[in-house]
């Protein structure tokens, strides 16, 4: 009887194990997706921002050829 309460008893730890892997894993995955999502937003600023400098140096250009 010891012996299969010792082999329950491992049972549960495997399966707290298991659970806390993959809480683990599902937070890793959370962090990974909203560090993309943060690059991709900061991309995107960049491309704007860059697109607009571009415009504002062009119309100087303009003005100072006029």
């Amino acid at each position: 009887r010891d012996a299969q309460e010792s082999r329950g008893l491992g049972d549960v730890y495997k399966r707290q194990i298991m659970l806390c892997l993959e809480k683990t894993i599902l937070i890793t995955l959370s962090l990974y997706k909203q560090s993309i999502q943060n690059c991709y937003k900061i991309m995107y600023k960049y491309i704007i921002f860059s697109y607009f400098y571009q415009q504002r140096n062009k119309f100087i250009r303009l003005q100072a050829i006029h």
